[in-house]
């Protein structure tokens, strides 16, 4: 999707993870986790993103950083933004040694298929080669064995959120929108289980995002056609007023968009009744934007 808050969760909520002076193993559960237990990550995912980070000790960073998330926080899935660049040119070796730190700590990993070009993106079949040419080499990568292992789906962005792919389109909701949304989503999905399959992954889990509106205004059609295995939509709060946010007093409901998210979820089951659905959610702190109301509200509140 097109919005993206540094520290989202896949499933319930999002908090900041912090390096820890001792060995992580050593550490009792920290009290800000949603997660009570661990899970396994092939029967339920507990979810956070990584940011990914290149520079200095790269190695070390991962380490800390998956340990914490997976002894203190009960995390044990990642979702990966900018994976395709986490390697300068053709190397692999930041790549390989996440990849194989996931598997030592029994962590799994999400793919986001998420860079379009928003100027000229139309749902067209053209824009879906552009996709695929450009994770190519991704894909490639962690569809190879000792990879595809710790990789717990696809996710691949429909960027219905757009402005500019909307007026692409002739705005929101029109019938050129609706119909090329379905025929690119169907492509999309097929061409990943071929790509996937040739390059040996061959039970690829793929998950299409939807996005019904910051206000459900937004009269998004059924993917169902696709064929996906799954779905996941992104869900902030948004401040009635900048200057008036959330702030400790405020009730879990209003937090998490539970108004907005309950009539989404109205939608969402009349189409995909019994199809697994992620939730990508999130919050930002006015004291972590250094005071500053920025011009992204999704999620901000004041100190929360």
């Amino acid at each position: 999707m097109k919005y993206r808050i540094s520290t989202v969760i896949l499933l319930i909520m999002t908090l900041f993870l912090l390096s820890l002076p001792v060995s992580a193993t050593e550490q009792t559960v920290n009290r800000m986790t949603p997660y009570d237990t661990y899970a396994d990550p092939d029967t339920f995912l507990n979810g956070a993103v990584l940011d990914l980070k290149k520079s200095g000790d790269v190695k070390g960073w991962i380490t800390r950083e998956l340990e914490n998330m997976r002894y203190c926080y009960n995390i044990n899935t990642i979702n990966l933004y900018g994976l395709e660049e986490f390697d300068d040119g053709d190397k692999t070796d930041n790549k390989d040694f996440l990849f194989s730190e996931l598997a030592r700590l029994g962590m799994k990993a999400v793919v986001r298929i998420e860079s379009y070009n928003g100027a000229t993106f139309a749902f067209r079949e053209a824009d879906l080669d552009s996709v695929m040419n450009n994770y190519d080499k991704l894909i490639r990568y962690v569809s190879g064995d000792g990879k595809r292992q710790q990789v717990a789906y696809f996710a691949l962005n429909m960027p219905v959120d757009d402005g500019l792919v909307q007026n692409n389109l002739g705005g929101v909701n029109s019938a050129l929108s609706k119909q090329r949304q379905v025929s690119y989503a169907t492509s999309f999905v097929r061409r990943m289980r071929e790509v996937t399959s040739n390059y040996g992954f061959k039970d690829a889990k793929m998950y299409l995002s939807i996005f019904y509106g910051w206000d459900n205004s937004y009269y998004t059609p059924s993917y169902a056609p696709a064929g996906a295995d799954g779905y996941f939509m992104n869900n902030y709060s948004y401040p009635v007023n900048a200057h008036q946010l959330p702030d400790a007093s405020a009730s879990d409901g209003e937090l998490i968009n539970q108004n907005r998210l309950m009539v989404s979820m109205v939608s969402y089951l009349s189409q995909y009744k019994g199809k697994p659905l992620i939730i990508e959610s999130g919050f930002h702190t006015l004291e972590y934007n250094n005071g500053v109301v920025t011009n992204q509200t999704a999620g901000l509140v004041k100190d929360k």
